[in-house]
Formats: structure tokens, sequence, C-alpha cells
């Protein structure tokens, strides 16, 4: 879910920094639809922000339960001398 509220910020961010790069900022104060459109995507991400600390207060989802150490499997490469000191 994070991820979700990273890409609409950087959505945010992109169209913003593309209006700027084209009318710049005064032009983008003389065109409201330039500053509804910015302000918009700026509000779509706060709300997935506000979203994401809502089901973030309930916790964190439960995880399966993680194997015991002595339990995983590794495999070592051929050059790795990490065996010497580490349980195979």
């Amino acid at each position: 879910m994070l991820s979700e509220v990273r890409a609409l910020f950087l959505e945010a961010i992109n169209i913003r920094d593309s209006l700027y790069d084209a009318v710049g900022e005064n032009g983008i104060a003389k065109d409201p639809n330039d500053s509804l459109l910015i302000k918009s995507s700026v509000t779509k991400a706060y709300e997935a922000i506000l979203a994401y600390q809502q089901s973030m207060a309930k916790g964190l989802p439960k995880l399966t339960r993680c194997p015991d150490p002595l339990q995983l499997t590794r495999v070592p490469d051929a050059d790795d001398s990490s065996y010497l000191r580490l349980p195979g």
C-alpha cells in the first residue's frame, strides 16, 4: 500500500514539475486549470497518505510464521567462504 502512496506523490510531483517547465510558475498562477490539476493530484496523494495512516494505526498485518534460523537452507556459491563461519 505504501508503494501506491509513493506512486501518487510521484505523479503529483511530475505533473507540477511538467507544468512549471512548460509555462513557469507565473503561467500556472494565471491559468486556474493548471493549478487545479496540481491541487487535484496532490489531494489524491494526501488522501492516500491518510488511508495508509489509518490502516497502519490498526497495526501491521499478521505475517505467516517465520522459520526458525536452523530450519533455513542455504546453498553457498562455489567461491563463498562464509561456510567456514556460518552454519550451512
